[in-house]
């Protein structure tokens, strides 16, 4: 490849490389950082090292302008028939698509990508986290607590994800509109450690849990300390209270009276 096509291949989509123009278009500085890459590893030993250091600087860009996604782009949206917010797919897209996308790119270019992961972390926990007035709510799988339930119950399951890392869990079982039981728990919460997989939390209930048992026999029951993997695509943000509910955490939290 001649120096002049090398250089033309490497300035290709430099405006939508740069995260200083105007909002990112994640798709198009994905495009940028391939096309880098390509010049980079058909670069002669002559100009590699100049090819690698414009896939380096494209590669910074892009994770940039993903952090700031994670912490910009609105991430709940209200359902129709209710105040409850469930995940936007524009912040599922990020999630489950982009991000995986950006980290596959960065580790071809030979990027150290240890920062960003846990800024991204960071960034998701904040956006995740629940104020004093919100929970999430959702139905929890039977195989996972068929030890405890009848198998004609419905289960469902409330946690409280705090913004220092505490989460309060808990289960109940339901027959026929009727509560048979109910288990309570805290313990500390995380993001999965899979980035393919940021849609997911990852519950330690390092205390166990305690109630009654979900068989309707109303004996007193403890779980044993257990870690719980939740999707939160398949949950609910649940507004409590009568305060003006919001579909973002920034202005979930500022309603709220927490710090943002």
């Amino acid at each position: 490849m001649a120096e002049s096509d090398l250089e033309a291949a490497l300035c290709a989509h430099l405006g939508a490389a740069s995260i200083c123009n105007g909002p990112a278009n994640l798709e198009d500085m994905e495009a940028a950082v391939e096309a880098a890459n390509r010049a980079a590893n058909a670069a002669s030993s002559a100009i590699h090292r100049s090819a690698q250091a414009a896939a380096a600087q494209r590669v910074r860009a892009l994770l940039a302008a993903i952090v700031e996604a994670a912490r910009e782009q609105k991430a709940f949206t209200a359902l129709e028939t209710s105040a409850d917010g469930t995940l936007t797919a524009s912040f599922r897209e990020l999630l489950e698509k982009r991000i995986p996308t950006a980290i596959r790119l960065a580790q071809e270019a030979g990027a150290c990508i240890d920062d960003f992961e846990i800024e991204i972390r960071e960034a998701l926990m904040q956006r995740f986290a629940n104020s004093k007035c919100t929970q999430y709510t959702g139905c929890a799988h039977f195989s996972e607590w068929q030890h405890w339930a009848r198998t004609d119950c419905h289960l469902t399951e409330t946690f409280h994800l705090a913004r220092s890392g505490l989460v309060s869990y808990t289960i109940s079982a339901e027959s026929a509109g009727n509560e048979l039981g109910r288990l309570e728990g805290e313990g500390i919460w995380k993001m999965s450690e899979n980035s393919k997989k940021l849609t997911i939390v990852k519950l330690h209930m390092q205390q166990g849990l305690s109630g009654i048992a979900g068989d309707g026999s109303n004996l007193e029951f403890y779980e044993l300390p257990r870690a719980l993997h939740i999707s939160l695509p398949e949950c609910r943000r649940q507004h409590l209270g009568e305060q003006e509910s919001s579909d973002d955490d920034g202005d979930d939290e500022s309603t709220s009276g927490e710090e943002s």
